[in-house]
């Protein structure tokens, strides 16, 4: 059929020469009125496909009144410069910034902000589709108007065909929200012609791994596609046996959490509790024994300790983030994070081994008694002989035992307890000005071995008994009231000070004393012994509490016996400040900021007007501001302001104050040193989180990603990579032994760093902006930072071919809900983006407790959702054990290729992981990739 044109069916005549000119149509203003108007903004500001649709068809002056006419022209102006809407986030602050600098007056201002929460947070009037039908059909009323004003000459000078050309042009107009559909047969000889062709039209860009691109139909992932790489966990990364773990029990040895000696993984038949970073508890059913292996030690500014292999991950703050370091990259001044609050410990009190009853008679001071339970009263008992008590070893003769202290008070308690516990009554010796309670105890000395675990030994070799460390609080504190009682004094200084011999012992009470919330230190001290005659000075060990919060806690939760000391603790507290050097949050400033920022949001949507109290200066008074801005620009809270902020806030939106209130505490590394020998070292999963507490620090259990964006690179395409658990410096480090075929551990080597600068000279003259490396912290960014950045590059003319995310089950959801639909949403958010920009994405993920136990993993051992796997195009796992890890290879299994062979297993590939490649034909060395 033929189509008529305009010309064909309308030829009117030449208008008589009388006839009026008619005027040109008029920009019209208000013509949309009604609930209309905020629904259009609305589009506007969220919809991103309407607003580029409708950016060239809307003007301000169509809006009635000034603060949607200014609405509009910044969302239309935000779309041309970035192409995409703004946040509410950011309307506000271009909000702020026009008010600051006088370009829109404060009543405006007021109803633009109440606009702007109108448009982001209040349920549309009508529905979108009738929305976008009322601007369709206004863009093609203008058209036609329009048209009709072109064609009236054209018409007098007979020009029908340019007559019939504006018509069918105002007939075409309309929004343009679909991108276009695909027309089948229309397509088909285009289709057919490329195909098989280099320029087939879909960009594909390989893996890098021979083996892999083989199995692929275009031997590479295309635009819009998603690659997903599952990472079987691997050994090594493990800590020194007698590190304390903090678990519902209480404070636990590594060593007898994972009882085995053999190198490997082992499932527990039960599984034990631990409490993650955020003091939650979670099960552990699968530990490692690493063997022995070689260590590096760590000591903070606290004087805790903490020893692994090189490998083992710790939450550290690094410019104001968190972030995820091996213990091989830590350095001195770096600040490592420690658990804030106090932990809930079991109530129930240690059952004692019943011994035979003919040993507590073979002695000259006979036990009529011993105890069942290690209850307050024998805690407090072993705090006093701890402290101050003597054993002897075992011979032929009684055992001599003996206690000294020159207080009557705490020698008439120890005394009452002795009598107690145990039904012995010691003989008092003056000695040097002090009493010595003495008594020989064969059956005392078999109970402490036996029971307790307690052996002879002089002052540094003193330690607390494991029982103790699982004991009830109550039971804790009373052991802790009498060692520091007898071992301790409260100084001027306002703070308590503890002195021993003994590393270990006071390593132990440290760890206790943060477990109910107290902080202290410890640190190395010389002086001379008072109980020998050796004249030199010695190495002992000064634990300090000072700060009125953790003295207050320690008054409330432990106490001292003594009036004498009872009076100095009271008046230390009355004199101490609240503020503690250790006690300070760092790297929090931004959350403080964003809660004051809330409170201003609320006072400009009041147009200034909030109620008198409810604002910044109204909750925290002018001399709390004064207090708040200096802290907040150096980015370290006391723990006094932050308390204060959470308790003056409470009403702040909730996702914040949950991040104060999970804060951690940073301490910083005062000291690295090198393990002089060997150790068995230990590890153990922790579901979601992969953290725990050691020894009061918080611990953390990318060959694939680094491979396929430097391959990328090879290719000449542009890659960004985006980490959410590494910082950049330790993917480029990555990357670095990857470009230049060189060990990591060779890269701080003097020599080899002079041969890099003149291979990377050279390299970024062939790969100019090539590789780009972006990191958010660990779940606090959502994929929509991720967009926002890649606007902003592509704004500056830089738009990436693959997109790489480390890694999807630690980025921020849009929405929480339960844990695996929340990787779902993040992976389909992680399509969406690579779709909008036409990039290749790779993405990775780690292995669960079932993928764990399989020798070769499938997609049902993925972490967290196996219906992850159904929203990407390629799966692939990456299998590995401690055999293959020696040999220096390992296997990738093909769970998912989309119309393509899976379900295969590909290998053993060689394998470098010092130079984080896969050894494969497709490796180029630098000077070949220059070359190229």
């Amino acid at each position: 059929m033929q189509t008529q044109s305009y010309s064909d069916v309308m030829q009117p005549p030449p208008l008589p020469s009388h006839a009026s000119p008619v005027p040109p149509p008029k920009e019209e203003q208000y013509i949309f009125a009604g609930e209309v108007l905020d629904d259009i903004l609305r589009l506007v500001a969220t919809e991103r496909n309407f607003s580029a649709a409708a950016k060239h068809l809307l003007k301000p002056s169509y809006f009635k009144e000034d603060a949607r006419q200014w609405t509009c022209k910044t969302l239309l102006d935000f779309q041309e410069r970035f192409g995409m809407p703004p946040s509410s986030g950011q309307l506000e602050t271009e909000l702020n910034l026009q008010f600051t600098r006088g370009l829109i007056e404060r009543h405006q201002a007021a109803d633009v902000y109440d606009l702007i929460h109108r448009m982001y947070k209040e349920t549309p009037k009508g529905s979108q589709e009738y929305t976008v039908e009322v601007v369709q059909k206004f863009a093609q009323h203008r058209a036609w108007e329009k048209a009709i004003y072109k064609s009236l000459p054209l018409l007098e000078a007979g020009k029908y065909e340019e007559v019939d050309r504006v018509m069918k042009e105002a007939a075409q107009v309309s929004l343009p929200i679909d991108d276009g559909v695909y027309w089948f047969f229309e397509a088909a000889l285009e289709r057919i012609r490329r195909r098989g062709t280099d320029d087939e039209g879909i960009l594909a860009i390989p893996t890098g791994i021979l083996e892999v691109d083989l199995l692929l139909r275009r031997k590479g992932v295309g635009p819009g596609e998603i690659f997903m790489w599952l990472a079987q966990k691997g050994g090594g990364k493990c800590l020194r046996g007698d590190t304390l773990i903090s678990t519902p029990r209480g404070l636990e040895r590594l060593d007898v959490l994972v009882p085995f000696r053999d190198k490997g993984w082992y499932s527990l038949d039960q599984s034990f509790d631990v409490y993650d970073r955020c003091g939650k508890v979670k099960p552990v059913s699968r530990v490692y024994c690493n063997g022995n292996a070689p260590t590096i030690v760590l000591q903070t500014q606290e004087g805790i300790e903490i020893e692994g292999t090189p490998e083992h991950p710790l939450l550290t703050l690094r410019n104001g983030s968190w972030e995820w370091v091996e213990l091989a990259e830590i350095r001195e001044g770096d600040w490592l994070a420690k658990p804030r609050s106090e932990y809930q410990q079991s109530t129930a009190k240690h059952s004692l081994p019943i011994l035979d009853q003919s040993l507590f008679h073979w002695s000259a001071v006979p036990l009529s008694r011993v105890p069942t339970v290690l209850d307050e009263d024998l805690a407090e008992w072993l705090g006093w002989f701890i402290a101050e008590g003597y054993m002897g070893a075992p011979d032929s003769a009684p055992t001599l035992m003996s206690f000294t202290n020159k207080d009557p008070q705490v020698l008439e308690r120890f005394k009452e307890l002795s009598l107690s516990l145990f039904g012995i009554v010691p003989r008092e010796q003056s000695r040097k000005g002090s009493i010595s309670l003495n008594w020989y105890s064969r059956g005392l000395y078999a109970f402490l071995d036996s029971s307790l675990g307690m052996a002879p030994s002089l002052s540094r070799g003193k330690c607390v008994p494991e029982l103790l460390l699982t004991s009830p609080q109550s039971v804790q504190s009373a052991f802790l009231r009498a060692f520091i009682e007898a071992e301790g004094h409260v100084q001027k200084r306002t703070r308590i000070e503890v002195s021993s011999a003994s590393q270990e012992l006071l390593q132990s009470i440290q760890s206790m004393l943060s477990y109910m919330g107290i902080s202290s230190t410890l640190h190395r001290k010389m002086g001379k012994a008072t109980n020998s005659n050796v004249q030199e000075n010695q190495e002992y060990w000064r634990l300090n509490i000072a700060g009125r919060e953790n003295l207050g806690i320690f008054q409330q939760k432990i106490g001292l016996l003594s009036e004498r000391k009872q009076t100095s603790l009271d008046m230390a507290l009355s004199k101490s400040t609240w503020d503690w050097k250790q006690d300070r949050f760092e790297g929090v400033a931004h959350i403080v900021e964003a809660i004051f920022e809330d409170r201003r949001s609320q006072d400009r949507t009041m147009g200034g007007q909030i109620p008198r109290g409810q604002g910044i200066a109204g909750r925290i008074g002018d001399g709390g501001v004064k207090r708040f801005m200096p802290a907040i620009k150096r980015n370290v809270l006391s723990r006094r302001l932050l308390e204060e902020v959470l308790d003056k806030f409470n009403d702040a939106p909730r996702h914040l104050i949950e991040k104060l209130e999970h804060l951690l505490q940073f301490s910083p590394v005062q000291v690295v040193s090198k393990s002089h020998a060997s150790c068995i070292t230990y590890d153990f999963e922790v579901p979601e989180t992969h953290s725990f507490i050691a020894n009061g620090i918080v611990s953390h259990n990318s060959l694939a990603l680094c491979q396929v964006a430097r391959r990328a690179v090879y290719g000449g395409y542009k890659v960004i990579y985006f980490t959410f658990e590494m910082s950049e410096d330790q993917i480029a480090a990555r990357e670095d032994a990857g470009f230049t075929n060189t060990s990591m551990w060779d890269l701080e080597d003097e020599d080899v760093k002079r041969e890099l600068e003149n291979t990377f000279i050279q390299l970024q003259g062939a790969f100019p902006k090539s590789l780009a490396i972006k990191r958010y912290p660990t779940r606090m960014f959502s994929i929509d930072a991720c967009r926002s950045c890649l606007y902003s590059l592509k704004a500056q003319g830089w738009v990436p071919d693959m997109i790489v995310l480390d890694y999807a089950s630690i980025v921020k959801p849009r929405r929480y809900s339960e844990r695996h639909l929340e990787i779902q949403e993040v992976v389909q958010d992680f399509r969406g983006l690579c779709v909008e920009f036409g990039a290749a994405g790779h993405t990775a993920n780690q292995i669960n407790r079932l993928g764990a136990s399989q020798r070769i993993v499938t997609g049902l051992g993925a972490a967290g959702s196996w219906d992850q796997l159904a929203d990407v195009d390629y799966a692939m796992t990456i299998n590995m054990s401690d055999m293959d890890r020696i040999m220096k290879m390992l296997y990738l299994y093909a769970d998912k290729i989309r119309d393509g062979l899976d379900k295969i297993t590909l290998g053993p590939l060689p394998t470098d992981f010092e130079r984080m490649q896969f050894v494969s034909p497709t490796n180029l060395t630098p000077s070949e990739i220059i070359a190229n």
